[in-house]
């Protein structure tokens, strides 16, 4: 099990192209089984990538649009991805810039890498996909890759880099000229001259400071994968209003697999979707209690329980001590 993941940092760049092009982002957030915009949009956390790929895709094909990771991509922030872009900043010159984006990258919220080839000439700047099969989704996000990187190159050296040449996943050996690149293809990598890798980097930040951009909860971008696997999948629907939480066919789609076989790996690991979702509606109540405002019972609404005595049951074998007893301990 792996829950390729990506920031909301990224997604958010997405959400206001599609506002601006008068999308109804919250339905399909909603229809793609997706963290609801408000936690997207003002909070760092890591989303599905798969559920991205499928939501790009139900746009893409609903409302006619096409290329637009690239448009996105070529307009994003020199933080595009987040803290691995500003670390990258630190470097002296381009080609020190590109090497930190390789370092960086396994620490990433994804399971995608980027990695360096060298030719006589040139360096290929490559992004492994973790995906199991193409979408169109798929490409969007690679699309952003590209555009992201051409215009970041272009603000670290102050030159217009020109990306003659890109390599099309599903023919693995073939390049082909900027010019003739369709928006339905994915992209690999591109070329670097060499002669550009000593140029200085403009931007350099001599001391970098991580608050730049702003941390999520238990390092959740830069340590994501230190976490086990459940753990990651965890820290996935804890940005989940609990009444929207994902059924269990969904989260197998997050982890690109049948149902059966999630549920056979989730038996493996001594837990089950029932066993996650109860624990993500205790960790859920916890928050909850602290806030006197809510009384027991509303907590339990909230959480999707019928009756309170269900709640405070399910509670008190979660956490060995009753609701009320929890909030009198809170307080003390």
């Amino acid at each position: 099990m792996k829950f390729a993941t990506t920031s909301s940092l990224l997604l958010r760049a997405f959400i206001n192209y599609f506002d601006s092009k008068g999308v109804n982002v919250d339905l399909y957030l909603s229809q793609n089984y997706l963290p609801n915009k408000f936690i997207i949009m003002n909070k760092n956390v890591i989303v599905s990538t798969p559920l991205i790929y499928r939501m790009f895709e139900d746009i893409g094909c609903k409302e006619g649009l096409r290329g637009f990771g690239w448009v996105v991509g070529n307009n994003s922030s020199l933080d595009g991805l987040a803290k691995i872009s500003l670390r990258a900043a630190e470097k002296s010159n381009l080609g020190e810039v590109i090497k930190e984006f390789v370092n960086q990258s396994p620490k990433g919220s994804s399971h995608a890498n980027f990695f360096i080839t060298e030719h006589k000439d040139t360096i290929e700047f490559c992004h492994k996909g973790g995906v199991n099969k193409l979408n169109k989704g798929y490409l969007e996000l690679e699309l952003f890759l590209l555009g992201f990187f051409k215009q970041f190159i272009s603000i670290i050296t102050g030159e217009k880099i020109d990306l003659f040449c890109a390599k099309i996943r599903s023919k693995a050996s073939h390049y082909i000229p900027m010019k003739e690149i369709r928006d339905c293809q994915a992209y690999l990598s591109f070329l670097i001259p060499k002669r550009m890798l000593e140029l200085p980097n403009l931007q350099k930040k001599h001391n970098f400071n991580e608050n730049e951009v702003e941390d999520t909860e238990d390092s959740q971008l830069l340590n994501y994968r230190s976490c086990a696997p459940l753990e990651r999948l965890r820290l996935i629907l804890l940005n989940y209003d609990v009444s929207q939480l994902p059924p269990v066919n969904i989260i197998a789609e997050m982890e690109e697999c049948s149902t059966r076989t999630l549920q056979r790996e989730l038996s493996k690991a001594n837990s089950s979707y029932i066993e996650i979702i109860q624990e993500i509606k205790m960790l859920n109540a916890a928050v909850l209690m602290k806030n006197d405002e809510f009384s027991v019972e509303n907590i339990s609404q909230q959480l999707g329980y019928k009756h309170v005595s269900h709640f405070s049951r399910a509670f008190k074998k979660y956490f060995s001590t009753t609701p009320s007893s929890y909030r009198k301990n809170y307080k003390r």
